[in-house]
């Protein structure tokens, strides 16, 4: 879970060469909806491994293989500075600024070349660099996050459950509403953040959050303030289990663990949940929904559309 403002150069790029791809996106880039024919296509699908409940994807730079977190909550993509040497990418001679769980570190950029997944070719960056390593899951220490400003270029297929990720493309046609699947689902409202990540709002013990939805935290976890509107109490939360969460920044950070009653998405009831209750979130949300929901549910991401669509288990 990261947060970092991303250039507007570099999300512009980003998105006109994905579009140049036949990557989803709005009609006003790139020429005229006339100029295309409408409709999704499946651009890409990729296998998605769960490990200790993170989703890894795989990729390659300049040729060589790298696992990458599936991480929503993330702005951009993100390197470890083993995996940038081990790579050979070239200092960027910029700084950049990393702001997640555990507070904000300075760090310098490397210049990503030669960056695919699977078949797509993304567009040469300059990427952030974290000092340490990405925390082990299992037998497997990630290269680093795959992020929003490649992700949000897509319709986004997530299906967890048969660990698969498949990216949609092209233009969407008027009117076109809800994902090609032919069971049931619900389509859920979303808002997209400047920096291109998605939140919606979902019922925690019958008291409206905005919920940022987040494959990179293993669990889900809830500001103090907002737990105590859905009627948590001082007294409760001090007699709950502490924990600790770590994430991209250099400090851990304190919290509890608490049971909810329930968690409503939509028409879909996640009950007797159990989220860690920290003191605040620097992604500007009541609540991180996290690997303990997504990773039960297929869900479609709409960034054009700003919708969510989850099936009906």
């Amino acid at each position: 879970m990261i947060r970092r403002a991303a250039p507007l150069a570099l999300a512009l790029a980003l998105a006109l060469a994905l579009l140049a791809a036949g990557c989803a996106a709005s009609p006003e880039i790139g020429g005229s909806q006339a100029d295309h024919v409408c409709g999704l296509r499946p651009m890409q699908e990729l296998p998605v491994t769960l490990e200790r409940n993170v989703p890894l994807v795989p990729g390659t730079i300049g040729g060589a293989p790298v696992t990458l977190v599936l991480d929503t909550g993330a702005d951009t993509v993100l390197l470890t500075a083993a995996a940038a040497r081990r790579l050979g990418l070239a200092d960027s001679r910029t700084i950049r600024t990393i702001t997640g769980a555990g507070g904000s570190s300075r760090n310098y950029g490397a210049q990503l070349r030669d960056f695919r997944i699977g078949s797509l070719a993304v567009p040469n960056h300059t990427v952030a660099v974290l000092p340490r390593d990405l925390p082990h899951v299992g037998a497997t220490t990630p290269d680093g996050l795959l992020g929003v400003t490649v992700l949000s270029a897509f319709d986004i297929d997530l299906d967890l459950p048969r660990g698969r990720l498949t990216l949609y493309g092209g233009w969407l046609c008027q009117g076109m509403e809800g994902p090609p699947w032919t069971g049931a689902y619900t389509p859920i409202p979303a808002e997209v953040s400047g920096n291109g990540r998605l939140s919606i709002v979902v019922m925690i013990d019958g008291t409206p959050m905005r919920a940022l939805l987040d494959t990179g935290a293993q669990v889900s976890v809830i500001a103090a303030d907002a737990a105590a509107r859905a009627g948590v109490g001082e007294q409760a939360l001090s007699a709950s289990i502490p924990a600790i969460v770590q994430g991209t920044g250099p400090e851990t950070v304190a919290a509890r663990v608490h049971r909810f009653r329930e968690v409503q998405v939509g028409n879909d009831i996640f009950r007797g949940p159990t989220m860690m209750v920290a003191e605040r979130l620097t992604q500007g949300a009541d609540v991180i929904l996290g690997m303990d929901y997504l990773s039960r549910r297929r869900i479609w991401l709409s960034f054009a559309r700003q919708r969510i669509y989850v099936a009906t288990p």
